[in-house]
């Protein structure tokens, strides 16, 4: 299984350089699927061979030092579920994304993500996890820069700033906290970590991190350039390099274990709940699916931070298992999107309306990611709000009263667009959507594998909750609620 960790992000890579190689963009795509399809194998394999109850065995692989930088990768109860979830999203984007979205580059700089994606959830230094962490956001900037679209360059470009620099410098400092306490390798996140215990760092430092993170998130104010790029972006690489939830591993990965205090500043907590509820209330003015759809994310990304800096078992847990619904129903909801778009050219909401005659599976699909996105009962979403919000209560009765009333809002916005896009009569602003058709098999059997997945999730919770361990285990004594987290499902 060692072995299995390194392939992982280094099988997405070469099936890249091989598409960059070929002319064809369908051959490309192919190759693409193939690839995809194989690393979601590899990382389900992972998966299941490392669950052992509620748990997993933790797996380190370990090279020497160079310059500060141990080849350091693992394994746990963290990354272990995230990886087959970014395998799967990516294998998703290619099957059931628009055919016309792909040549051979972009199937390239999709394959690039997603190797990029999975080196940061197995990286266990610092200085690995900041490469993998650049790396990640170099094939949108590419494709962005690439295009006509001379205001998405400039916004991605922003993006990448924000979301970098504050890490690099970060990694930099911490690495002269580690050589100067004489560590073998300065930037491995383990002995860091203990040397925290000790000696805890410059709060600044923390502050570096966690600006990355939440600049990465899309959190209030950092959280424009989201709903710009996925309205405006291309839906392969929105899919892959927005939706995944490497923002929050970050905050789970580096901040908790090494900045505690900086995680449960007083000001975090509050604006993970500003951030859920302006999404929100921006989402609800929304003309254009995609644009809608970016600001829920951005509402999304506000409940996870609020649950991650309560520092509460419950809500920490609750916010990790939020991420990953998240990830699944908006992708799915970004996938119809891009279908009515393929068909239709174009998601203005004004434009539409009527559609459930003449694609009446895609509206189904349609309301029931919509449901599960905001915690539906019978959904994981109910199951993850639930844990958030029952362990905000403990100690902030009104913020958690304040969610609540935020995912009705989400709901109610999603129905709305629902409404406007599927139901009643075309719009009289409508092109002529005589064409329209249901979804295509590939795209009904993602759409569909993406339901279930969220249903099964509610009843089948265990080894998805197993993701708190890797982050309870470094979590402070003294950090933690007063209640332990009661045994998840089985």
């Amino acid at each position: 299984m060692s072995a299995a960790v390194t392939v992982l992000w280094v099988l997405p890579l070469i099936a890249a350089l091989i598409c960059f190689r070929i002319a064809s963009a369908e051959r490309a795509r192919l190759v693409a699927v193939m690839g995809a399809a194989l690393t979601l194998a590899l990382a389900a394999a992972v998966f299941v061979a490392g669950e052992h109850g509620d748990a997993f065995a933790r797996v380190d692989v370990t090279r020497g030092a160079f310059l500060g930088l141990r080849y350091h990768v693992g394994v746990d109860g963290l990354s272990a579920v995230l990886l087959p979830l970014t395998a799967a999203l990516a294998l998703a984007a290619l099957v059931a994304g628009r055919r016309a979205d792909y040549d051979g580059r972009t199937a390239a700089r999709l394959l690039v993500t997603e190797g990029a994606l999975l080196g940061c959830l197995v990286s266990l230094d610092l200085g690995l996890l900041t490469l993998f962490w650049a790396l990640s956001l170099a094939p949108l900037r590419s494709a962005s820069r690439a295009g006509k679209d001379r205001a998405l360059g400039l916004v991605v470009d922003l993006a990448v700033i924000a979301s970098m620099v504050p890490l690099i410098v970060a990694a930099i400092a911490l690495g002269v906290h580690g050589v100067r306490a004489g560590l073998y390798a300065p930037l491995d996140l383990a002995e860091l970590g203990k040397l925290a215990a000790v000696s805890p760092f410059s709060p600044w430092i923390g502050v570096l991190v966690i600006l990355a993170a939440l600049a990465r998130m899309g959190v209030f104010p950092l959280h424009s350039w989201v709903p710009f790029v996925v309205e405006r972006g291309p839906m392969p690489l929105v899919l892959v390099g927005i939706v995944t939830p490497v923002g929050s591993f970050l905050v789970a990965r580096v901040a908790l274990p090494l900045f505690p205090d900086q995680v449960g500043a007083s000001a975090l907590l509050p604006l993970g709940v500003i951030t859920a509820t302006y999404g929100a209330l921006l989402a609800v003015g929304q003309h254009d699916l995609r644009r809608l759809l970016g600001f829920l994310l951005v509402s999304q990304a506000g409940f996870v931070l609020a649950g991650l800096a309560s520092l509460n078992e419950q809500s920490v847990a609750g916010s990790l298992l939020q991420a990953m619904t998240a990830v699944v129903a908006c992708s799915g909801l970004l996938l119809v999107a891009s279908a009515v778009e393929a068909r239709a050219d174009t998601v203005v909401m004004r434009r539409l309306g009527g559609l459930v005659r003449r694609a009446p599976l895609m509206s189904s699909l349609f309301l029931l990611l919509s449901f599960a996105a905001v915690g539906f009962p019978a959904t994981v979403g109910f199951v993850s709000e639930d844990l958030l919000v029952q362990g905000l209560l403990r100690g902030h009765g009104l913020l958690a009263g304040t969610l609540l009333v935020v995912t009705a809002v989400n709901g109610v916005t999603l129905v709305r667009a629902y409404k406007r896009t599927f139901l009643g009569p075309p719009s009289r602003h409508a092109d002529d959507l005589g064409a329209f058709e249901d979804l295509l098999p590939r795209e009904r059997w993602v759409s569909v594998t993406l339901v279930i997945a969220l249903l099964a999730g509610a009843f089948a919770a265990a080894p998805l909750l197993a993701v708190r361990q890797g982050v309870l285990d470094v979590m402070p004594r003294t950090a933690r609620g007063p209640a332990a987290l009661p045994a998840p499902p089985r």
